[in-house]
């Protein structure tokens, strides 16, 4: 990690002006080293998830604006932490309902503060001053609803767009509920509830006295884990979940096609906490030194998450569960991870509910694997929705139900879960038969978000929809960057870009140089739909991925899909059926493709 200081505490495009419901925040905020007698707090150059509970009514506003158009993007370096609001990456967040859940944050000293509080903890720190070493505390209630997350699990450089120097993270959720903050005392323990009360009471004991609040408790606990957003009252931005922009792209793809039903879900950790050197992450939050409390562990350090988890630290017990299933702890002992995920899920931690659930279920007892994944949905888990989902699906465990598939897929992919997403998206496309009406309106929005994720296919299926104005007005130009998005995925898709730039179209001129490049690459690579490439370049194609093509392709052509007459048509042609490939052709063109009438004349 970079030994990088926050000096600055404000946002830096949204200014420092006063936010709504800050009672008693003195005003004066002293120099670094006048608060905490040291002169910065090192930033995080990797995953982290700090409290924003310190933000100005202003800077949420900011923000809000930003995830409206896309994901936002931060800049965490030695000028402070701020949202860069000219710099975004294409995408939106979606909202995960949790189980309602309360929790108090207990900041101890000035450094743990400025590390748990990166944007104005400075200020909180300087206005406690050394009633810190007079045992004051700051105490956080913290009532959690929902999270909005992205699918996006990894942004490069690349996938920037606007004004975006100095970008070094993405915002990849945010925890949403409402909160209250109050100086207390180590000598006592206060509840949520009590904080939430004296919080919003306007009542200060002292000149320094902090005691802020936004959104109502009661309010956050008549949820019912069945909203599309967060209840009124109850939508304050608490955590943000920041992950590292990479320099370039790690070259990772998204699978080529929807998860099989049939594959096996295995146990994975998860970190997310992410803090400054020197400090750990205990109690939810950062604190300095601090390895004799509980804390979560390195995700590689067995033995610490070994000790950590007997200490009490939910995260760490499914992190061991995890490393002792791959046997980082000797050989691989199903029964000790078990129990170690088990331990996890009855403190509450969703992922440790999820790995308890996939180990359960490849142990054969589906009931008890439905149970723990149906407890890690409800708690916020979008991979154990997509997990149960697929089950639903698949028959596991009961009848097959493709409408109560899809509520479970609908979640997770709400929850970030691109999988999720691209089984949402199948189903609402047709795939779900009679229990599922056709949409494809929503076919094309989660068919989007799963190409955010990483999906290429997903970002073809969105790109063609949108090319040819299927349930939205057609948009040529934004096909094109969904089909360039699937070409960086994967080489193999390049044709779908290639296609396009043979005929043009609207916004997109005719680019022949340009489209045979794209063709020719995924000519070379392609062994599916995506080797009908070579029969436009005059390449060798694949004969098993064109015939695979004609059998997809068909019955899409029965429904009048005239893309898929056009693929057939492609398809057909190259295995030297030119009667068929001409109908099919004409077909395309009399549903109104522009490709299938172009490759009409030029096919003859």
């Amino acid at each position: 990690m970079r030994n990088l200081g926050i000096v600055s505490v404000c946002l830096a495009a949204a200014g420092c002006g006063g936010g709504a419901h800050h009672e008693a925040m003195r005003p004066e905020q002293p120099k670094a080293a006048e608060a905490t007698g040291r002169a910065s707090i090192p930033a995080v150059d990797g995953p982290a998830s700090p409290l924003v509970v310190d933000w100005k009514a202003e800077q949420r506003a900011d923000l809000e604006e930003v995830i409206h158009d896309g994901i936002a993007v931060l800049s965490w370096s030695d000028k402070g932490l701020s949202l860069l609001k000219r710099c975004r990456v294409t995408g939106n967040y979606g909202y995960l309902p949790v189980q309602v859940k309360t929790d108090v944050v207990r900041l101890e000293t000035a450094d743990d503060v400025q590390a748990s509080l990166p944007l104005g903890g400075l200020g909180i720190a300087g206005n406690i001053g050394g009633e810190f070493s007079k045992g004051t505390t700051l105490d956080i209630a913290l009532a959690m609803v929902g999270k909005r997350r992205t699918t996006w699990s990894e942004v490069s450089k690349d996938d920037l767009e606007g004004q975006c120097d100095g970008a070094s993270h993405y915002v990849r959720a945010i925890l949403v509920g409402a909160f209250a903050m109050k100086t207390g005392s180590r000598a006592k323990a206060a509840a949520a509830v009590e904080i939430f009360g004296a919080g919003t009471s306007g009542q200060s004991s002292s000149s320094k006295d902090v005691a802020t609040t936004d959104g109502k408790l009661s309010a956050c606990e008549s949820a019912t884990g069945d909203e599309s957003k967060p209840p009124s009252g109850c939508g304050a931005i608490l955590r943000l979940e920041l992950e590292p922009i990479a320099k370039e792209s790690s070259g990772k793809k998204g699978p080529a096609k929807p998860a099989s039903n049939k594959e096996e879900p295995t146990a994975k950790a998860e970190a997310v906490e992410g803090c400054p050197p020197g400090f750990v992450f205990s109690g939810g939050a950062c604190k300095k030194g601090g390895k004799d409390r509980p804390h979560a562990c390195q995700p590689t350090d067995a033995s610490d998450c070994e000790a950590q988890c007997t200490k009490g630290d939910a995260s760490s017990c499914d992190r061991f569960g995890t490393l002792v299933l791959a046997g980082k702890q000797g050989s691989p002992d199903r029964a000790k991870a078990q129990a170690a995920f088990e331990k996890a899920c009855n403190a509450g931690y969703a992922n440790g509910c999820t790995n308890l659930g996939v180990s359960l279920m490849i142990g054969k007892d589906v009931a008890g694997a439905k149970t723990a994944l149906d407890k890690a949905c409800l708690r916020g888990s979008p991979r154990a929705c997509n997990i149960v989902g697929t089950m639903a699906l698949s028959g596991q465990g009961g009848p097959k139900d493709a409408a109560r598939a899809l509520r479970y897929f609908v979640k997770g992919c709400e929850g970030g879960d691109f999988g999720a997403c691209t089984q949402a998206g199948f189903l609402y496309a047709g795939g779900g038969g009679a229990g599922v009406p056709r949409d494809d309106q929503k076919a094309l929005t989660y068919a989007s978000r799963a190409c955010f994720g990483g999906n290429s296919t997903a970002c073809g299926n969105a790109g063609y929809k949108v090319e040819l104005g299927q349930s939205v007005t057609a948009n040529p130009k934004l096909a094109l960057s969904l089909y360039e998005r699937a070409c960086k995925l994967d080489p193999g898709q390049c044709f779908r870009a290639g296609l396009l730039l043979s005929v043009g179209a609207e916004g997109v001129p005719k680019n022949e140089p340009k489209s045979k490049n794209l063709l020719e690459k995924a000519c070379q690579v392609g062994s599916g739909t995506e080797t009908i490439a070579c029969v436009v370049t005059g390449g060798k194609p694949n004969t098993a991925g064109l015939e695979h093509t004609v059998k997809t392709m068909k019955p899409q052509c029965d429904t009048k899909e005239g893309r898929a007459c056009s693929f057939l048509g492609m398809a057909e042609y190259g295995l030297g059926k030119k009667g068929p490939a001409a109908g099919h052709l004409k077909d395309a063109c009399s549903y109104k493709d522009p490709l299938g009438c172009e490759l009409a004349k030029k096919l003859k």
